[in-house]
C-alpha cells in the first residue's frame, strides 16, 4: 500500500508539472516575450538610418569644392580653374583629414558660366565641361603637391555632381526691408528712456573740428 501511496503521488506531481510548462508555453505564445527590447531595437535602427543619411550628405558637402573657391579674371570676369585662397585652404584640410584623407573629392559643376542663358544647349554643355574638367585637373594637382612626400600615398578622385543650395536665404525670414541695427551704448540709452540727438560735423576748411559723439543736449563746440 505504502508504495502505491508514493507512486500515486509522484505522478500527480508529474503531471502538475507537465501541466505548468504547458500553459507557461502557451502564455509565451500570447505575448511578446522580448517586450520591449524588440521594439527599442526598431526604433534605435530608425534613428541610426535617419543619422546616418544626414552624416553622410553632410561629409560630401564638406568634401565639395564650390563654384567660389575659383578666381575670376578681373581682365575680363570670366570663371577660371585658378584656385582662390580660400579654395587652397579649403583642399588642405581635405588632405589634412584624420585618421586619413577621404580621397573621393567632389566638385560642384560649374554654374558660373557667363551668360548662361543666352547660350545654346549644346554650347552651354561644352562650355561647362570644358571648365569642370579644367577645374578638376587643377583640384588634383593641388591635392598631389600637397600629400607628396607622405609615408601613405593618396589618390584623390575628383567627382562632379550639383548639390542643392546649401542653407536658406533670409529673406523668407526676416524681409527684404533694411534692418537698421543700433550699436550697443544707443540700445542701452533707449532700454533707459534717454533721447539721443546725434551731432553732425560739417568738414570744411574754414570751420574748426566739432564733436563727433552724440548727446542728449544736441550741442558740440
Amino acid at each position: 500500500m505504502n508504495g502505491f501511496i508514493s507512486k500515486t503521488i509522484a505522478g500527480l506531481a508529474l503531471g502538475s508539472g507537465l501541466s505548468v510548462f504547458s500553459g507557461c508555453y502557451a502564455y509565451r505564445q500570447c505575448v511578446d516575450p522580448c517586450y520591449p527590447e524588440r521594439y527599442d531595437a526598431v526604433a534605435r535602427a530608425s534613428v541610426h538610418e535617419t543619422f546616418a543619411a544626414q552624416a553622410a550628405n553632410g561629409h560630401i558637402l564638406d568634401q565639395t569644392v564650390w563654384n567660389s573657391d575659383f578666381e575670376i579674371d578681373p581682365g575680363t570676369g570670366e570663371p577660371t580653374d585658378r584656385l582662390t585662397i580660400g579654395g587652397q585652404e579649403h583642399l588642405k584640410y581635405i588632405s589634412r583629414r584624420r585618421p586619413a584623407p577621404d580621397p573621393r573629392v567632389f566638385l560642384q559643376t560649374a554654374q558660373d558660366v557667363p551668360a548662361a542663358s543666352t547660350l545654346t544647349t549644346d554650347k552651354l554643355t561644352r562650355t561647362r565641361n570644358d571648365l569642370d574638367m579644367k577645374r578638376t585637373q587643377s583640384i588634383q594637382k593641388f591635392l598631389a603637391g600637397q600629400v607628396s612626400g607622405r609615408a601613405m600615398a593618396v589618390n584623390f578622385e575628383v567627382v562632379v555632381h550639383d548639390p542643392a543650395e546649401v542653407g536658406i536665404s533670409a529673406v523668407p525670414i526676416v524681409g527684404n526691408q533694411p534692418a537698421i541695427i543700433k550699436g550697443a551704448l544707443p540700445t542701452v540709452w533707449g532700454n533707459a528712456g534717454m533721447t539721443v540727438t546725434p551731432v553732425v560735423v560739417q568738414s570744411s576748411s574754414g570751420s574748426s573740428g566739432g564733436s563727433s559723439g552724440g548727446s542728449s543736449s544736441g550741442g558740440g563746440q
